[in-house]
This record gives structure tokens, sequence and C-alpha cells, in this order.
């Protein structure tokens, strides 16, 4: 299946659970990328990561969001624990990117920092990132 919207988007890395259902990160620049149950509705810098969970036959997503702050980020990995929850790792150059319970609350100041996003297997509106630590 395509997934984008009206300009550059890109796939980095996937991952699929016990059930086939496929997760998929990367980044994207287009303002309409295809969103369901997003915790992040509105893309947030000139790029941001994303973060979309298919359905097995790839004909529906479960969720679709963007995930970044108000410059560039890019999702580079994702994993699945045995309790379906997602976790995303990648880069950022946003100072606000958003952050939920972390481990480093700012910007390490360097160019770019790398975070690591828990997205809860419960994901059903906006707010319900269970962790984020840039």
């Amino acid at each position: 299946t395509f997934l984008g919207g009206d300009s550059a988007d890109a796939g980095q890395a996937i991952a699929v659970d016990t059930l086939g259902k496929a997760y998929v990160t990367g980044d994207t620049r287009s303002t309409d990328f295809p969103r369901k149950a997003a915790f992040q509705r509105e893309k947030a810098g000139e790029g941001d990561a994303f973060v979309t969970k298919l359905s097995a036959d790839g004909q529906n997503l479960a969720y679709s969001s963007f995930l970044g702050g108000d410059d560039d980020d890019v999702g580079f990995g994702i994993a699945i624990d045995a309790s379906l929850n997602a976790y995303v790792t990648g880069s950022t150059r946003s100072r606000d990117f958003p952050p939920v319970s972390p481990f480093q609350a700012h910007h390490g100041g360097g160019t770019w920092d790398a975070f690591v996003s828990k997205i809860s297997a419960e994901v059903r509106a906006a707010g319900e990132i269970a962790a984020v630590a840039p």
C-alpha cells in the first residue's frame, strides 16, 4: 500500500506484531499525511516523524500520527513488545519535542538529539503517548 501525502514522505523502519499488524515509522513533510486516532494531529515542524499502525491486510489504519516539534524530526527504528506497545527511536532538531515523563526533559544542545518514544497499545486519542524522551 502507499502511505503518504502531498509532499516528501519516507518510511524508515517497520515491525510486525504477533497478529500480523505492521508498525511503520519515518518522516514526512506532508501536511495531509494520513492520520487516524492521532496523538498529534498536526505537523508541528518542517518535517515530523510519523508512527503508523496498519491492519494485517494493509487495508486499514489502526492509528497514524505525527510525532515531532517545531523543527525536523525523523523516526529511524521501531519495535513492538509483548503487550503490543510500540517503541520508536529517531533524531530530532526540535527544542520542543513532546516529552511525557522523560529521562531527559530538554534538548541536549547539539544540532540533533536522539529520541525514544513509547506509544501505548491503547492509543485512542490525542495525548496518549505513554512516554517520550528526547
